[in-house]
Formats: C-alpha cells, sequence, structure tokens
C-alpha cells in the first residue's frame, strides 16, 4: 500500500500539489500585458527592517475568489515535461486544481478545503484522503494551509517578530534569520519578494524559489513566473500564469469520482 501510495505522489501528485505554489492572480479576466517599471526608492540601501515589512503589500480582496489557468513545465529524476492546469479558488473555503496532460487528457484533480484534502488520480481511478498533514506527508513539497494563495501570488508577509539580519548590495535587500535559515530578497523598486531561500541547519539549500517577469495588472504589481528548485531532490519547475479570472461567476469544487474509484485513506501512524 505504503509502494502505491509512494509511487503515485512522486510522479503525480508531487507535481500537482507544487503547482498550488503558483497560482497568480489579478483583479477581472485579463492576459497580463504591461511590464513594471520604476525607479528604486529614495533612502535606499538605509531602510529599516521594520520599513521595509511595512512596504510589503497584503493580498487585495479581489483575490479572494478566482480562476485561473497555467502552464507548468517540469525536470526531475522521474519525470521531464510540460503540463496545464485550471485552477478554481474560494478563499477560507476550497481550491480545486485540474491537471491536464499532453493531448488534452484531464489525468488528475486536487481539491483542498480548511481541514482535508483529496488528490484523484483519475487514469488509474484511485483517491487519496486526508488532513493537509497527512497528505502532505506522502507529497513531497506540498503547499498546504491558509496562507499557500498568499504565498503563491507572492504576497509574502515574514514574521515581524524574528530579528531579521538585513543586508543589501547594489539592487536589493536581503532578510536572513538568525540561525542562516532561511533568506528573503525584496526587490524595493517593486516592494516584493523575488527570491525565498531555505537551508537545513548543517547549511544544505533545501528549497529555492524565484518571482519574476512582474506586471502591474489592474493597479496589483504580480509576478507572472515563478521557479522553484530542489536541489536535493533534483527537481526544478517552473510554471507561468495563461489567464486569470476574478469575477469567475458560478465556481465548482466538484472532484467528480466515479462510483468505482478506489479511496485510499491516509493516516499518520
Amino acid at each position: 500500500m505504503l509502494n502505491l501510495i509512494w509511487g503515485y505522489s512522486r510522479v503525480r501528485s508531487h507535481l500537482i500539489v507544487l503547482t498550488i505554489g503558483v497560482l497568480f492572480s489579478a483583479c477581472g479576466s485579463t492576459r497580463p500585458t504591461t511590464t513594471v517599471y520604476s525607479e528604486r526608492p529614495e533612502g535606499f540601501p538605509n531602510h529599516t527592517v521594520e520599513e521595509i515589512l511595512n512596504r510589503l503589500p497584503v493580498s487585495p480582496d479581489a483575490f479572494d475568489e478566482l480562476y485561473a489557468e497555467m502552464a507548468v513545465a517540469v525536470s526531475s529524476p522521474e519525470e521531464n515535461g510540460r503540463f496545464s492546469t485550471r485552477i478554481t479558488f474560494r478563499r477560507d473555503d476550497s481550491l480545486l486544481i485540474r491537471v491536464r496532460f499532453p493531448l488534452g487528457i484531464e489525468g488528475a484533480r486536487v481539491l483542498v478545503t480548511n481541514d482535508s484534502a483529496w488528490v484523484y488520480d483519475r487514469i488509474h481511478e484511485e483517491v487519496l484522503v486526508g488532513t493537509h498533514e497527512e497528505i502532505a506527508a506522502y507529497l513531497p513539497g506540498a503547499i498546504f494551509g491558509t496562507n499557500f494563495i498568499d504565498d503563491a501570488t507572492d504576497f509574502i508577509r515574514p514574521d515581524p517578530s524574528i530579528a531579521w539580519v538585513l543586508s543589501s548590495d547594489t539592487l536589493r535587500y536581503h532578510l536572513i534569520s538568525p540561525d542562516s535559515t532561511l533568506r528573503i530578497v525584496v526587490d524595493p523598486v517593486l516592494w516584493r519578494i523575488v527570491h525565498i531561500e531555505q537551508k537545513s541547519p548543517e547549511g544544505t539549500v533545501l528549497e529555492q524559489r524565484w518571482y519574476t517577469d512582474f506586471r502591474t495588472i489592474n493597479q496589483h504589481v504580480l509576478p507572472l513566473r515563478m521557479t522553484v528548485s530542489r536541489p536535493e531532490e533534483d527537481t526544478r519547475l517552473s510554471m507561468v500564469l495563461r489567464k486569470i479570472d476574478t469575477m469567475p461567476g458560478r465556481l465548482s469544487f466538484d472532484l467528480g469520482l466515479k462510483s468505482k474509484t478506489r479511496r485510499i485513506l491516509i493516516r499518520e501512524l
């Protein structure tokens, strides 16, 4: 049973759930076209940590409900290729991701609610069911929880209670945690986070994340591309927004399970 779950998660579910981390949002149904141009702000590089954190924006109300489409490219020892996703989201309620493989085949659906998650393999007619933590244990790098949309749209709020060590180069600010396991890079032109690096206590890089190709969409500055690298897993994903609609009308969060679908209930040991 565990071999079945692990094999499924490594090839399909791992990639599917990682796509949650690239759900970019905007107001209305639109395709992004306006590139962000600006000058370095007055006071750089002498802003304090508090000033930097206060300038990072919060997620706007317009992003509380949306529909989006995006393209995903992945490179890993298990799989190399491209697929597309269709995403519906309602804050404090549900998120549903439909994954389409080449030739337009919908291979999987992922549903996340406040306290549960389902990963539905439509090809093999199997669905994993459990809490966020239980499912995440079988899906390396899964992004679950109440903050995943804010993380995906780069409306990230670093913890102000952390005694961040502040430094700068010629272009950007660097916030480093006291134990050096987390580094956050802020672009003061955009006042947005453009890079996050997580390390183990021993100094091994666990994950790197880049936000790039920022555009202004209906007065909101957003990254159109997000790239995630996990060196220890030799995995790299690049995801690009293709379509967005934050006034989508009636949303469906139906997994579409068939009566013969095999249900695999995950329980932590």
